[in-house]
Parts: C-alpha cells; structure tokens; sequence
C-alpha cells in the first residue's frame, strides 16, 4: 500500500509539478490503490482558502 502525504496533496491541488506529484497522477491513471492517513486529510484540509474550497476537497479526499 502507497501512502501520499499532505504536501503530495497540496501539490497537486495547487497545479505544482513534482516527481512526488506525478507518481501519484500515475498511480490513478494505472489504477492502482493508495491511501491517504487522516492526519494528512485533516492537514490538506486546513490549508483550504474558504468553506467552498474545503467542501470541494473534502469531497474529493473522502470518495
């Protein structure tokens, strides 16, 4: 199991290219399974800028 820690997911929400970052846009394409600790939810989702940001990542980070 591939663990992605918060600043993977700011990252990416934020349009940031990074190898970090681009394994993970791989690990979706391919299907593969990884998982997201609550902690490093929680942390990505304090950095919202506004409820509707946070509603959207929230959605996101939980499906």
């Amino acid at each position: 199991m591939i663990l992605v820690d918060s600043s993977v997911l700011v990252g990416l929400f934020r349009g940031h290219a990074r190898p970090a970052i681009d394994r993970l846009r791989a690990l979706e394409s391919d299907g593969v399974p990884y998982a997201i600790p609550a902690v490093c939810v929680q942390e990505a989702l304090r950095g919202a800028r506004g409820e509707s940001e946070q509603s959207r990542l929230h959605a996101v980070l939980t499906a």
